[in-house]
């Protein structure tokens, strides 16, 4: 089984909104017996940005692992499509999936 770490990303800095996406994420992750190892947060950063710390420790343990990455919804890798898919190659290109937890169930982009 793949590790899978969890990401966060959010516009502001609402430590209950944060705490609740944590949560949500450990759950889906029990639930469907993913290995997590841990969750990163990104705290006030724009859609548009490329760069965030989080992110990149999230990138550097899918370039050593080739692990899943967990998130909320796929807004939280960005709002906007060109960012997002950018992101999303860039953990395929690295061997690892970005796995959507949502209430509609999930889904899995893999990496090849």
């Amino acid at each position: 089984m793949r590790p899978t770490f969890g990401y966060i990303s959010v516009e502001d800095d609402n430590e209950a909104e944060i705490e609740r996406l944590h949560e949500d994420l450990t759950a889906f992750a029990v639930a469907e017996g993913l290995r997590l190892e841990e969750i990163f947060v990104d705290r006030n950063i724009r859609p548009t940005r490329l760069v965030r710390p989080g992110l990149d420790m999230v990138l550097s343990h899918v370039r050593q692992t080739g692990a899943v990455v967990l998130v909320p919804s796929e807004m939280h890798m960005s709002t906007w499509s060109v960012v997002r898919e950018a992101i999303v190659a860039e953990v395929k290109s690295l061997g690892g999936a970005v796995m959507v937890a949502g209430s509609a169930g999930s889904s899995l982009h893999a990496g090849g």
